[in-house]
This record gives structure tokens, sequence and C-alpha cells, in this order.
């Protein structure tokens, strides 16, 4: 749906927002209240004497003193909150409806969510927001896999000649809605998003990417038609002035569809490729070498397309070559992302807690070598894990598997397998086995695995290899 000013009016009714603790509700209650919305109430399923405590274990990414005033901000303020048992009182005489990007994936919100859509209740998301209030182009990313590491690519190398806000989909990088009025029309909003946010929209970014598309989330989809095109959406708005980034082994499908984007191809043969070991641009007058492959920081071949379909945003976002190349060079990945947490006695543990799906993992086990002990786990959300586990039955791979429907999904069709109950046990069973030159890969392949396994955050990956070290 698209939002416009005649969707929600001061003074015409209440605005009912779900998941006032989360990253996303908290986001739309601030934008709304300082553009003088005022009848707004809040819906949260937890109780009000732990509603401070959750809003800051939910706002990772902000600094413990800006929780703590977050929470003093969000608790002053005059509106109505409705916790526990009152939780979706009254949610049939709102006006709109802003809800989280996976209110569908929770039993409590049915029956009344579904009768409000029937009445007609418009159901939005803090990303119909941010298309609403962008006073500049619009960078969109979305993908299975890649999508976070492009996005902070992105941000990495436009800033280094443009005004530039990300919205990112992971709860480590803080929100900009609030602060949205900054950006003039030269500048630029980057915006990571999901499957889930895709479902919400009726609009494109000015310039679209798709950094993947693989089997993931097909209990949510119905199967893989589903998630394909929802997936398309992306595009499905675009005029003919707006650009598509797309994998050039997809191009066929997607561009058979009719959409009306300008498309763009990234990966071999693409408009942006590695030829004769530079990453480049193919354009009317030939390839333009940007920069040496080994000079690109990045393991694995999963990250040359990501950095490929980065090259090619920027580009067409009018970066110069000069900045394409020192930004490229000069990128360090992102946190959860195959990132080297330690070297102890030879053996590298690498921390990949943001690749929840069995072709993300995969792609993290085939950018490394050596014996790898390999730790996974959570939930496995209908995906195919057929190529998983004929990579690592094949490989010197050795399964470390924590509780989750991936255990039950892998458990007997991994040759070396090991069932392990806490990160701590599989962590000890990796650095009592693990010889130099040996890896520990910490790469979930399923869901829930920061809420379930972590306990959101309480259990820290980084701080049990640290201990470690100093045990060592």
């Amino acid at each position: 749906m698209i939002v416009s000013k005649a969707l929600f009016q001061k003074g015409k009714g209440e605005i009912h927002i779900l998941g006032g603790c989360g990253v996303e509700g908290v986001e739309c209650i601030r934008y709304l209240w300082k553009k003088g919305y005022t009848q707004i109430v809040v819906h949260d399923m937890g109780t009000k004497e732990d509603f401070g405590e959750r809003i800051q274990k939910a706002h990772v990414a902000l600094t413990p003193s800006e929780r703590e005033n977050l929470v003093r901000e969000i608790l002053s303020l005059p509106i109505t909150f409705r916790f526990h048992n009152e939780y979706l009182k009254g949610i049939l005489e709102s006006q709109v409806i802003f809800a989280g990007q996976n209110w569908r994936n929770y039993p409590a919100n049915y029956p009344l969510l579904s009768k409000a859509e029937e009445k007609g209740i418009p159901i939005l998301n803090m990303i119909n927001l941010y298309f609403y209030e962008a006073p500049c182009p619009i960078i969109g990313v979305t993908g299975t896999n890649g999508k976070t590491t492009v996005c902070h690519l992105l941000l990495h190398l436009l800033k280094q000649e443009k005004k530039i806000y990300l919205s990112g989909n992971d709860i480590f990088h803080p929100q900009c809605l609030h602060k949205i009025h900054e950006l003039g029309p030269k500048d630029f909003l980057l915006l990571e998003i999901s499957n889930r946010h895709l479902q919400f929209l009726s609009q494109s970014p000015h310039i679209a990417v798709l950094t993947s598309i693989s089997e993931d989330h097909l209990d949510e989809h119905k199967g893989f038609p589903g998630y394909w095109d929802t997936k398309m959406k992306i595009f499905r708005y675009q005029t003919t002035m707006d650009k598509a980034i797309i994998p050039s082994s997809l191009a066929g499908d997607i561009q058979k569809e009719g959409y009306r984007s300008q498309f763009f191809t990234f990966g071999k043969k693409g408009h942006f490729r590695i030829q004769k070991g530079w990453l480049g641009i193919q354009t009317s007058l030939g390839f333009e070498p940007i920069l040496a492959r080994e000079e690109f920081p990045l393991l694995g071949k999963h990250n040359l397309e990501n950095g490929l379909a980065a090259l090619g945003a920027a580009y067409l976002a009018g970066l110069s070559k000069d900045s394409l190349k020192k930004g490229l060079a000069t990128f360090r990945g992102v946190k959860n992302r195959l990132q080297l947490v330690q070297k102890l006695k030879g053996i590298s543990f690498y921390n990949d807690l943001a690749s929840t799906s069995p072709s993300a993992t995969l792609a993290a086990l085939r950018s490394l070598s050596g014996r790898i002990f390999w730790i996974g786990g959570g939930d496995a959300k209908g995906a195919d894990y057929s190529e998983l586990i004929h990579f690592v039955n094949n490989e010197d791979i050795v399964p470390l598997l924590l509780p989750g429907t991936v255990r039950e999904e892998l458990q007997s069709r991994l040759v070396r397998a090991r069932s392990m109950e806490t990160l701590h046990h599989a962590l000890q069973k990796a650095w009592k086995e693990a010889e130099e030159g040996d890896i520990v890969l910490l790469s979930p392949a399923g869901a829930h695995f920061y809420s379930h396994i972590l306990q959101n955050g309480k259990i820290s990956f980084i701080r049990l290899v640290k201990k470690l070290r100093r045990a060592s």
C-alpha cells in the first residue's frame, strides 16, 4: 500500500502500533509523535513492568546511555499503552495499524488483524514511512543472501562523495526514520528490504538491487513460487526512469516478466563483472577496470558477487571511478558475516551468525579452506538442505549441531554430525579436537539462532572465544 496524506489524518482516529518495544515499533512511535500525531495506541504482548528492559534488549545497536534515553523518551510520551491482557484491545476501531514486518508469524495477532484487513483498515510497516517521507532517491536492496553486506558496502562507497542514510534490516544497525528530514534532494536513502517488507509495499526504489534468490522462508510463502513473486515486487512498480541491478544468471527469468526498469546485470558476462582479474564495468566504450581482484578484501566467491552488485549500484548513483576503487579496496566487511574473531594457536574462529539459510552457510563453507568445525542450528524454515549436506559429507568438515529443526533435518544425513546442547559445549569440543590450521565456523543455516540459542545476546560467540584465549 502507498502511504498518502489522506490515509491517516490528525484528529480522524487512533493510530495503533504493534510491537511497541521492538525496533520498528519504537521508530514508528517516534516518527508519528514528531509529526504531530497524538492519538497513538501502542500494543505490546509483554508486561508494563519489563517494557523498558525489553526496549533496551531490542536496541542493541545503541550505546547503553542511548538505550536508557530512548526508554525515557518513549515512556514520557502521553500516548496509550496496551500490554499483555489488553493486547489488541480496540484494534478494529483504528484508523491505521502499523505492524512489525513479521506480524503474521505470531498466532496472538489472529484473528483480530485478519478481521482488520477484511474491514479495510490499512496495515502498514515502517518501510512504508521511509518511502512516504524520503526527500531524495531511494536505493533498495533485497535478496536471499548478501543484502546486508551489499548495503553496508554501498554505504561505505557512497558516503565518500554523498550524504546517505541507511535503514538496515538487522538489529545491529540503528534506524534513521526519525532524522530522514535531514536529507536533501541530491542525497540518498538506502533501504535493506526483506521479503516481509515487500509484502507491505506497492512502491519500488529508484535503484533496485537483487543480490540473489534461493529457497528461504518457504513456510511463509507456501513454496518457492510465492517467495519468488514477493521478491519481484522490488521491480514491479519501477518506471522506465528507474534502474534494476540483478545477477546475470537470473536475467532471462526476470526480464521476461515485462518490468519497465532499465536492467543492468552483475556476474559472469554482466555489466559489472570480473575480467582478466579485475572488477570493473562494461560500458559502450569497452571494459573499464576498477580494482584488481586480489585487492578486494572480502573472502569468498559470494562476496565477489556482493562487491559487483554494490559497484553497480554506486556507479549508477553517480560515484566517481576513483571513489569506487578506494571504497572497494578499504571495505572491511560486516559484523556477523564471515567475521574473523580470533586466531588461537593457529586455529581461526569465524563468526557467520547472519547466515540463517543453507545457501548462506554453504557459501561461507566454500569460502574457507582447511578442516572446518562447523557449528550450526536453529529452525529450518522449510528450505532444501540437500546441496549443503552433499558438500559437508564430501569435504573435511565436522558438523556440531545445536538444538532446533536444522539438527532434526541434518543429524541422520551428515556422516560426521555430532549433537551439542549449548554453544559453550560446541566450542569446547572444537577447541579440544582442532589443530593448527583448522577453522571453527559459527554459521547457523537456520532461523532463530540468535533468539533461541544465544538468548537474544545473553550468550556471545565472541565472548566465549575470548574466554578460550584467556584459558589457553
